[in-house]
């Protein structure tokens, strides 16, 4: 008897820190009242056995549905080129531009044909290009680009909820983080644009499997991540400097083998078979810089840098990014969440990167969810998204349409303050991280309180083995 009593006296205090989380982000409707109770469940499995967190199936149910809502808004958005082909200056005016239907044109794909065979080639990477390559079997029989464009609405619906999903399984303890992805406008604006979803979507479901200590699972999709997109191995870095800090280091080695071997494997077997798999990194360094970079600013200045000087200032921000990376993890106080350092060395690699395009937002928005980013700076960095969006649309016909196009002047200054606010994303996410009290300071056993991280995984609770001091 007096067992039972413990175990539910115990329940409002394991759910303490729980519902606390979540009163940090609320926006709507307030937070939790004092009898407010949420449904809850079991864990039944790892380090996290035995407590109770949220049910994460309602949350998932309704976040889902606003997400498949989302994309739907987002092809109403672009009914004008659905309507009219994606032809002429008027795909900029209506903001309706895809890069969909220039692959399927001038990859083959238009007729069902493998984009890295002979001299057809696909700008994608290997894992992105075998969908869209799948999807093109839809509308190879009409050759249309705009049946190729639907088809890829669907995927992207699909891909959305399952993202949401993955996102709200993975902050057990705080489920309804994922709003962040369900509401995000980027949703609406650059779902259809290009085919990221697919590569963000990989990392998300990696770092779940990562959070369940399932480690050779989570480095095969991470593989397919890397494959699909390259920012793949930031976050990859993120997540073996964490397991570093904590001594998980067999964890490490094993994540990190899988990942590397397994995508170099998969790229290196269609090589050998004759197909160009490493074509998209060879058109990758040869490209100058484009628009959306700070690069691109030098452009606009009419003294533009040279593909290879480009190249090697990208590559130094990959360098730089993996610095700051480790020494966020293994340097401070306390060990900081894998998505706050992952969000941040996002952000460092994109202020050398040679591109920025609208849809590259998409990579930072499940990690700054997860990263608990406050909603004030996740509306500031929307709406400076939102408003790229359409400037950008409103610059590229300046060639052809001088007197309607933006002025470059105009355009640099939309592209400094989207960078800028940027940088608000990732100096939130790190002061975040800093200023987290150190374990020696929260004396606990508790793993909600020792590990504020949901990702952690096999890092869970565990005391720190590798901490850099200076």
């Amino acid at each position: 008897m007096s067992s039972q009593g413990d175990a539910s006296a115990s329940a409002p205090e394991q759910l303490s820190s729980v519902q606390g989380s979540r009163d940090e982000n609320s926006v709507l409707g307030g937070p939790l009242g004092r009898y407010a109770r949420l449904p809850v469940v079991e864990v039944k499995k790892g380090r996290w056995s035995g407590r109770l967190v949220p049910a994460w199936q309602p949350v998932a149910a309704v976040l889902s549905f606003v997400a498949a809502v989302m994309v739907a808004l987002g092809v109403l958005q672009k009914a004008h080129c659905f309507t009219h082909g994606w032809a002429g200056s008027s795909v900029f005016w209506r903001a309706c531009y895809s890069d969909l239907p220039t692959m399927f044109v001038t990859s083959g794909l238009s007729s069902a044909a493998f984009p890295y065979e002979g001299e057809l080639s696909l700008s994608e990477p290997l894992g992105t290009g075998v969908l869209l390559w799948l999807l093109s079997f839809f509308a190879v029989s009409s050759g249309r680009s705009v049946d190729f464009v639907a088809a890829w609405s669907v995927v992207a619906s699909i891909l959305a909820m399952g993202l949401v999903l993955v996102t709200v399984l993975t902050a057990r303890r705080d489920p309804w983080r994922a709003w962040m992805v369900a509401f995000s406008p980027l949703l609406i604006t650059v779902v259809l644009v290009g085919p990221e979803l697919v590569g963000v979507f990989l990392v998300s479901v990696a770092l779940f499997l990562w959070s369940r200590e399932r480690v050779v699972l989570s480095g095969a999709v991470f593989a397919l991540a890397i494959c699909s997109r390259s920012y793949a191995l930031i976050v990859l870095a993120a997540v073996v400097f964490s397991a570093l800090r904590a001594g998980a280091y067999a964890a490490a080695r094993r994540l990190s083998f899988v990942a590397v071997v397994g995508a170099a494997a998969g790229l290196g077997v269609f090589a050998v078979c004759g197909f160009r798999v490493f074509g998209p990194y060879e058109w990758w360094f040869g490209a100058e810089a484009e628009f959306g970079s700070l690069q691109y600013l030098f452009t606009l200045l009419h003294v533009p840098l040279s593909p290879v000087v480009a190249s090697v200032v990208a590559i130094t921000g990959w360098v730089c990014a993996l610095t700051v990376g480790a020494f966020m993890m293994l340097s401070l106080p306390r060990r900081p969440m894998i998505a706050e350092v992952a969000a941040v060395m996002l952000v460092v690699a994109a202020l050398f990167s040679k591109a920025l395009s609208p849809q590259w937002a998409l990579l930072l928005l499940p990690l700054v969810a997860l990263a608990r980013l406050p909603w004030k700076v996740f509306a500031a960095w929307s709406l400076s998204e939102c408003v790229y969006f359409v400037m950008v649309w409103m610059h590229l016909p300046l060639q052809t349409e001088p007197s309607r196009a933006l002025p470059e002047g105009w355009y640099a200054l939309f592209l400094v303050v989207r960078v800028a606010v940027l940088l608000l994303v990732g100096w939130s996410c790190f002061s975040r991280a800093i200023s987290r009290r150190s374990v020696r300071q929260t004396p606990t056993n508790d793993v909600l309180v020792r590990e504020p991280d949901d990702v952690a995984g096999v890092a869970a609770g565990r005391a720190d083995r590798l901490v850099i001091t200076f």
